[in-house]
């Protein structure tokens, strides 16, 4: 926190960093907007999955169809399109007129490519349930595109339109015919386009001045590499920055800051998604249905948003918010209740021992939690995890670790409790759902454990392919009830996205989905 740290060393620090030199961000300046990100933008090969910049990895890109701000389905580089009666195939009108940055024409042959080239590497895909479905692709026509599927799906449209992997690059970019090998640069149809950059240091993404829409107003973005979120705010102060944007670069401080100052603004979206404890149900402590049920109401989620957010978020009884569509269910949300979690404990075996920890048939109540050391506000949500819980005799690690090395544990299961977040608008319910159903993945994990986990799967399955709405909403109120009352995941907060932003800069509004910027939306004044 800023409390600890000598603010003005910090600004000395931001001041040479910033100054010492890139010519490229001080040149057009009028035209130019900087920024911050907490990492460097990795791997930006749309058809893997490089975690470090999900917002880098799309903003060179664009799908056959994107959201809106409100995340309803628009036409992207598909005009148009038309379902089959049977709800399995589906042909896309592509836009004529666009070409990649390379000059490459874009056309229905080349959108073939792209799915082929995701097709053949179908396994990496998996936990997308379409990629199980997926039958044939093929251009049908010089600006047709055609996909076949096995069963209808009715989350098609809205995986098309998201982040990754369903995004075209320029065929000309491929390795050996394809893209599970990477790709020669990262050239799309986007509005922006990658420019100059040093790895761990600074990027930069430069307009596409033959783009085939509407020219975004900002000519250049210039990004410094800043994992320390404490010099998020500084840079701005010091007006090396123009904006901050997104929950991983605008801590709780940062916009508390700025929310009341000159020559400034700073603003809240509604609420996008909920952050999450997800656990390893599958072995240790959290196995016990107790042990999680005592996690369900021994946090207060009112004192933790407050507290740790100010108000900028708000507690949040369940997965989903009931604005999510299918998650209108019936449901006692978690609420704070300390003599509920000492009775659950107690009626489970788990009894005070030695040093205030609980202990059960020789095994001791002590959990690991692992953080992001760059994602902003998670280590003081751990550690207000670990004092809640040892009130209870439940004693939890805290212990902070880089990106890919969190990630990492997601895949394996070496963790005992992590933090997560739904995924928001474009992804909720069907995407984030469909991972428990499909593959093996830290949501699986978390769901693993709990009585009903394969009743719970063969449904989320159901959802995916059903024609019938009924039965889809039945199969939707199912899961959730599981999924709550046996505690797989235990909701925090619902969050809302951020944005700070000084006077040169017109905001445009929020992007629908959390993990990417807006930038054809921004202006200069």
């Amino acid at each position: 926190m800023l409390k600890k740290i000598n603010r003005w060393a910090l600004l000395s620090v931001v001041g040479l960093s910033l100054a010492a030199g890139h010519p490229s961000q001080i040149e057009a300046k009028e035209e130019t907007l900087s920024s911050v990100s907490a990492s460097d933008i990795g791997d930006i090969n749309p058809h893997l999955y490089d975690t470090r910049s999900l917002f880098a990895q799309a903003t060179p890109f664009e799908g056959l169809v994107g959201f809106d701000q409100e995340g309803e389905i628009i036409p992207v580089l598909a005009e148009s399109w038309e379902v089959s009666e049977d709800g399995k195939t589906y042909a896309f009108q592509i836009r004529e007129g666009v070409t990649f940055s390379d000059g490459e024409v874009l056309n229905g042959e080349a959108v073939a490519k792209n799915f082929q080239a995701l097709l053949d590497n179908r396994e990496r895909h998996a936990w997308m349930d379409i990629f199980n479905l997926i039958e044939k692709v093929e251009a049908t026509g010089d600006y047709e595109f055609t996909m076949t599927l096995s069963e209808p799906y009715a989350a098609t449209l809205n995986d098309l339109g998201n982040t990754r992997p369903f995004k075209i690059i320029s065929p000309k970019q491929f390795v050996d015919g394809g893209t599970k090998d990477g790709i020669e640069a990262p050239i799309g149809t986007g509005a922006y386009v990658l420019g100059d950059r040093k790895e761990d240091e600074y990027f930069e993404f430069e307009r596409n001045e033959d783009y085939w829409g509407d020219a975004p107003d900002v000519k250049k973005y210039h990004f410094e590499v800043m994992p320390d979120v404490n010099l998020h705010s500084l840079a701005l102060e010091k007006g090396n920055i123009d904006f901050l944007y997104g929950m991983k670069d605008v801590a709780t401080d940062t916009f508390k800051e700025y929310k009341d100052k000159k020559g400034y603004t700073a603003e809240l979206s509604d609420i996008t998604n909920t952050r999450l404890l997800i656990f390893n149900s599958t072995q240790g402590p959290l196995n016990d249905p107790a042990v999680r049920e005592a996690l369900a109401y021994g946090v207060n989620r009112e004192e933790m948003a407050e507290s740790l957010f100010d108000g900028l978020e708000e507690p949040m009884g369940r997965l989903f918010s009931t604005d999510v569509p299918y998650a209108d269910v019936e449901l006692e949300d978690f609420t704070y209740d300390p003599d509920r979690v000492n009775k659950v404990l107690d009626d489970a075996g788990w009894i005070m021992g030695a040093g205030g920890v609980r202990e059960k048939d020789g095994q001791t109540l002590k959990l690991k939690t692992y953080y992001v050391t760059t994602h902003a506000d998670e280590k003081e949500m751990a550690e207000y995890l670990q004092a809640s819980l040892q009130a209870f005799g439940i004693h939890l690690d805290v212990i902070g670790e880089e990106s890919q090395a969190v990630r990492d544990r997601w895949d394996d299961g070496s963790y005992d409790i992590l933090f997560r977040d739904t995924w928001g608008p474009t992804y909720d319910p069907y995407a984030f759902l469909g991972t428990i159903g499909s593959t093996q993945t830290s949501l699986t994990y978390s769901a693993q454990g709990i009585k009903d986990f394969k009743e719970v799967r063969e449904k989320i399955l159901n959802t995916q392919t059903t024609t019938d709405d009924k039965e889809r909403k039945a199969d939707f109120e199912y899961i959730l009830k599981a999924l709550h009352d046996q505690y797989a995941f235990i909701p925090l907060t619902g969050v809302k996205n951020r944005v700070v932003y000084n006077d040169r800069v017109e905001f445009g509004g929020f992007d629908a989905n959390i993990q990417q910027k807006p930038l054809k939306d921004f202006k200069i004044k």
